[in-house]
């Protein structure tokens, strides 16, 4: 039972992350920076718009940052609803399940697993 308590956290997690748009997200982030980015190497912008410009990106990175770690904490708190489950009633002890999801077999599988759901996910 352990082992699907650490499958249950893991789909879990994976859908905690896709229900909270992380990768869009993240996304903006870089979107965010190469504007940035790009404002700055802008040679018909004074220094004081660009500066201006540079202050509003990162504070919009600030709040994407946030957001960000928001939306995994959300992801994190979904994936532990199985093992405390799983732990309360009885078949899977918590400490059991997590020092299976801490060994390389399962970070191994969990990655091989999530890396082809995201290709299978990117050519829908």
């Amino acid at each position: 039972m352990i082992y699907v308590s650490a499958l249950l956290a893991i789909v879990l997690f994976a859908v905690g992350l896709w229900a909270t748009r992380l990768l869009p997200a993240a996304s903006k982030a870089i979107e965010i920076s190469r504007g940035a980015i790009a404002t700055m190497r802008d040679p018909g912008l004074s220094d004081d718009e660009k500066e201006r410009a540079t202050q509003r990106a990162s504070l919009a990175l600030m709040r994407n940052f946030l957001s960000i770690v928001l939306r995994v904490g959300v992801a994190v708190l979904a994936s532990l609803i199985p093992l405390f489950l799983f732990d309360w009633s009885g078949p899977a002890p918590i400490g059991q399940t997590v020092a299976w999801l801490e060994s390389w077999e399962a970070i191994g599988l969990a990655t091989v697993a999530m890396t082809g759901w995201y290709f299978a996910a990117r050519k829908r």
